[in-house]
């Protein structure tokens, strides 16, 4: 993975503290889904598994994002927003596919309780 360009960490310097809280708030999130996901699979609710899964797919892309959602936050720098976007692109090239599984394991998991009545 690259360094930070300079622009990027000083943005992210000044918003250290929003980044931070929240991270922290979908780390909790993730390990919470995480907990609850593997609780099901002991209990033999494999439809609900699946949707506390894509769950935390959910989450694990919004946590790696947290910098460019507090960028997008931000008042008036689209320069920030630019950059941030563009470094996350070229890092994490596959955080979109993370992001579009999580809500396939989510929708798989919602139609199976729902319609199929599979707990």
């Amino acid at each position: 993975m690259k360094q930070l360009p300079q622009e990027i960490r000083k943005n992210r310097l000044n918003c250290q503290r929003q980044i931070g809280m929240l991270r922290l708030f979908f780390y909790v999130a993730t390990a919470g889904s995480f907990a609850a996901g593997a609780s099901d699979m002991v209990d033999n609710a494999v439809a609900s598994a699946l949707g506390n899964f894509g769950i935390l797919l959910i989450l694990y892309r919004l946590y790696v994002l947290g910098p460019l959602l507090v960028a997008r936050s931000s008042l008036g720098n689209d320069r920030w927003v630019d950059a941030e976007a563009q470094w996350v692109e070229d890092n994490y090239p596959w955080l979109d596919t993370v992001g579009k599984a999580g809500w396939g394991l989510l929708v798989v998991g919602v139609v199976l309780q729902m319609f199929l009545g599979i707990a």
